[in-house]
Protein backbone atom coordinates (compact mmCIF):
# COMPACT_ATOMS: atom_id res chain seq x y z
CA UNK A 1 0.00 0.00 0.00
CA UNK A 2 1.66 3.64 -1.01
CA UNK A 3 1.81 6.34 1.14
CA UNK A 4 -1.09 8.12 1.32
CA UNK A 5 -3.79 5.33 -0.16
CA UNK A 6 -6.67 4.83 1.72
CA UNK A 7 -8.19 1.87 2.62
CA UNK A 8 -11.84 2.40 4.34
CA UNK A 9 -13.38 -0.67 6.10
CA UNK A 10 -16.50 -0.78 4.09
CA UNK A 11 -14.29 -1.86 0.66
CA UNK A 12 -14.07 -5.00 2.16
CA UNK A 13 -16.36 -7.71 0.61
CA UNK A 14 -16.58 -9.97 4.21
CA UNK A 15 -15.19 -9.88 7.01
CA UNK A 16 -11.55 -10.01 7.44
CA UNK A 17 -8.22 -9.16 9.53
CA UNK A 18 -4.82 -8.02 8.32
CA UNK A 19 -1.67 -7.77 9.80
CA UNK A 20 0.39 -4.75 9.54
CA UNK A 21 3.83 -5.91 9.19
CA UNK A 22 5.55 -2.98 7.99
CA UNK A 23 4.56 1.24 7.64
CA UNK A 24 2.25 3.18 9.83
CA UNK A 25 -1.30 3.19 8.94
CA UNK A 26 -3.68 6.43 10.64
CA UNK A 27 -7.57 6.15 11.33
CA UNK A 28 -9.62 8.77 11.11
CA UNK A 29 -13.39 9.00 11.78
CA UNK A 30 -15.49 11.54 9.83
CA UNK A 31 -19.21 12.43 11.33
CA UNK A 32 -21.51 14.32 9.44
CA UNK A 33 -21.15 18.13 9.29
CA UNK A 34 -17.61 17.63 11.64
CA UNK A 35 -14.01 17.68 10.31
CA UNK A 36 -11.99 14.55 10.60
CA UNK A 37 -10.39 13.62 13.47
CA UNK A 38 -7.25 11.29 14.18
CA UNK A 39 -8.69 8.23 16.64
CA UNK A 40 -5.88 5.52 15.83
CA UNK A 41 -2.49 4.38 14.31
CA UNK A 42 -1.74 1.13 13.39
CA UNK A 43 1.75 0.06 13.72
CA UNK A 44 4.15 -3.06 12.75
CA UNK A 45 2.69 -5.95 14.25
CA UNK A 46 -0.79 -4.50 14.99
CA UNK A 47 -4.02 -7.05 13.77
CA UNK A 48 -6.57 -4.99 12.05
CA UNK A 49 -10.59 -5.91 11.58
CA UNK A 50 -12.03 -5.04 8.29
CA UNK A 51 -15.04 -5.17 6.81
CA UNK A 52 -18.19 -4.59 8.69
CA UNK A 53 -19.63 -2.16 7.84
CA UNK A 54 -22.21 -1.82 10.57
CA UNK A 55 -19.15 -1.10 12.80
CA UNK A 56 -17.17 1.54 11.19
CA UNK A 57 -18.61 3.45 7.88
CA UNK A 58 -17.30 6.82 9.13
CA UNK A 59 -13.98 5.04 9.16
CA UNK A 60 -10.88 6.02 7.48
CA UNK A 61 -7.33 4.14 6.81
CA UNK A 62 -4.75 5.50 5.57
CA UNK A 63 -1.09 4.79 5.16
CA UNK A 64 1.16 7.86 6.26
CA UNK A 65 4.29 5.62 5.00
CA UNK A 66 4.32 2.97 2.81
CA UNK A 67 2.77 -0.44 4.54
CA UNK A 68 2.76 -3.93 3.96
CA UNK A 69 0.48 -6.06 5.59
CA UNK A 70 -0.27 -10.10 5.74
CA UNK A 71 -4.27 -11.16 4.76
CA UNK A 72 -5.41 -13.19 7.04
CA UNK A 73 -8.85 -13.54 4.63
CA UNK A 74 -12.67 -14.34 6.08
CA UNK A 75 -13.16 -17.27 7.31
CA UNK A 76 -13.84 -19.88 4.62
CA UNK A 77 -17.58 -20.48 3.72
CA UNK A 78 -18.71 -24.17 3.87
CA UNK A 79 -16.31 -24.81 6.54
CA UNK A 80 -15.65 -28.28 7.68
CA UNK A 81 -16.09 -27.40 11.48
CA UNK A 82 -19.86 -26.21 12.51
CA UNK A 83 -19.56 -22.63 13.72
CA UNK A 84 -16.14 -21.45 12.15
CA UNK A 85 -17.78 -18.15 10.23
CA UNK A 86 -19.92 -17.28 13.13
CA UNK A 87 -16.50 -18.00 15.21
CA UNK A 88 -14.91 -15.82 12.67
CA UNK A 89 -17.34 -13.09 12.19
CA UNK A 90 -17.58 -12.90 16.12
CA UNK A 91 -13.60 -12.32 16.87
CA UNK A 92 -13.78 -9.55 13.78
CA UNK A 93 -16.09 -7.84 15.27
CA UNK A 94 -14.86 -7.56 18.27
CA UNK A 95 -11.35 -6.55 17.41
CA UNK A 96 -13.03 -4.17 15.74
CA UNK A 97 -15.27 -3.20 18.53
CA UNK A 98 -12.05 -3.11 20.56
CA UNK A 99 -10.00 -0.49 18.68
CA UNK A 100 -12.66 1.66 18.05
CA UNK A 101 -12.41 1.86 22.43
CA UNK A 102 -9.24 1.98 22.98
CA UNK A 103 -8.55 5.14 20.45
CA UNK A 104 -11.18 7.19 21.42
CA UNK A 105 -11.23 6.50 25.27
CA UNK A 106 -9.56 9.50 27.43
CA UNK A 107 -6.59 8.94 29.03
CA UNK A 108 -5.58 10.19 32.46
CA UNK A 109 -1.81 11.20 32.01
CA UNK A 110 -1.00 13.04 28.64
CA UNK A 111 2.98 12.34 29.44
CA UNK A 112 3.09 8.96 29.27
CA UNK A 113 0.41 8.57 26.17
CA UNK A 114 2.50 11.08 24.47
CA UNK A 115 6.02 9.01 25.46
CA UNK A 116 4.22 5.55 24.61
CA UNK A 117 3.37 7.07 21.25
CA UNK A 118 7.30 7.85 20.39
CA UNK A 119 8.30 4.85 21.67
CA UNK A 120 6.21 2.87 19.27
CA UNK A 121 6.98 5.55 16.61
CA UNK A 122 10.80 4.82 17.02
CA UNK A 123 11.18 1.52 15.25
CA UNK A 124 8.95 2.71 12.37
CA UNK A 125 10.17 6.05 11.53
CA UNK A 126 13.31 6.49 13.42
CA UNK A 127 17.43 6.79 11.92
CA UNK A 128 17.68 3.23 13.79
CA UNK A 129 20.50 4.53 16.67
CA UNK A 130 19.28 3.13 19.69
CA UNK A 131 20.90 5.40 22.07
CA UNK A 132 19.31 8.78 20.50
CA UNK A 133 16.70 8.21 17.82
CA UNK A 134 15.54 10.87 15.61
CA UNK A 135 11.98 10.49 15.02
CA UNK A 136 10.27 11.77 11.89
CA UNK A 137 6.62 12.32 12.40
CA UNK A 138 4.83 11.25 9.55
CA UNK A 139 1.61 12.96 10.40
CA UNK A 140 0.94 16.65 11.31
CA UNK A 141 0.98 17.64 15.19
CA UNK A 142 -2.97 18.07 14.95
CA UNK A 143 -3.20 14.74 13.92
CA UNK A 144 -1.23 13.81 17.19
CA UNK A 145 -3.16 15.88 19.28
CA UNK A 146 -6.56 14.67 18.12
CA UNK A 147 -5.19 11.15 18.82
CA UNK A 148 -3.78 12.27 21.89
CA UNK A 149 -7.48 13.74 23.00
CA UNK A 150 -5.75 16.89 23.30
CA UNK A 151 -5.66 20.25 22.18
CA UNK A 152 -2.40 20.79 19.26
CA UNK A 153 -1.42 23.62 22.06
CA UNK A 154 -1.92 21.46 25.12
CA UNK A 155 0.51 18.70 22.79
CA UNK A 156 3.13 21.71 21.85
CA UNK A 157 3.17 22.89 25.72
CA UNK A 158 3.91 19.36 26.69
CA UNK A 159 6.95 18.81 23.86
CA UNK A 160 8.13 22.15 24.87
CA UNK A 161 8.52 20.88 28.44
CA UNK A 162 10.21 17.85 27.44
CA UNK A 163 12.67 20.31 25.50
CA UNK A 164 13.38 22.83 28.13
CA UNK A 165 13.67 19.69 30.55
CA UNK A 166 16.21 17.82 28.00
CA UNK A 167 13.65 14.70 27.39
CA UNK A 168 13.98 15.19 24.00
CA UNK A 169 14.91 17.98 21.39
CA UNK A 170 13.00 19.20 18.60
CA UNK A 171 15.03 20.56 15.79
CA UNK A 172 11.70 20.75 13.45
CA UNK A 173 8.20 20.95 13.85
CA UNK A 174 8.04 17.04 11.98
CA UNK A 175 11.58 15.78 13.90
CA UNK A 176 12.23 14.62 17.01
CA UNK A 177 15.53 13.23 18.63
CA UNK A 178 15.02 11.33 21.55
CA UNK A 179 17.59 12.21 24.49
CA UNK A 180 16.42 10.73 27.32
CA UNK A 181 14.72 7.34 26.59
CA UNK A 182 14.67 5.69 30.13
CA UNK A 183 12.40 8.33 31.31
CA UNK A 184 10.61 8.25 28.24
CA UNK A 185 9.85 4.43 29.34
CA UNK A 186 8.96 4.85 32.52
CA UNK A 187 6.23 7.78 31.59
CA UNK A 188 4.92 4.93 29.41
CA UNK A 189 4.60 2.72 32.07
CA UNK A 190 3.08 4.81 34.59
CA UNK A 191 5.95 5.53 36.24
Amino acid sequence: MAKGAVLSREQQAALSLITVTAGLLQVSVQRPGEAPRTIGFHFPGDIVALGDEDLAADLEIKALLPVRAEGMGAAPEGSQSPGVPDIWERLCRQLALEQRARSSYAFDHIDGRLAAFFLRLTPVCSNGDEARPVVHLPMRRNDLADYLGIRTETLSRHLTNWRASGVIQLPSPRTAVLRDRAYLEALAAGR
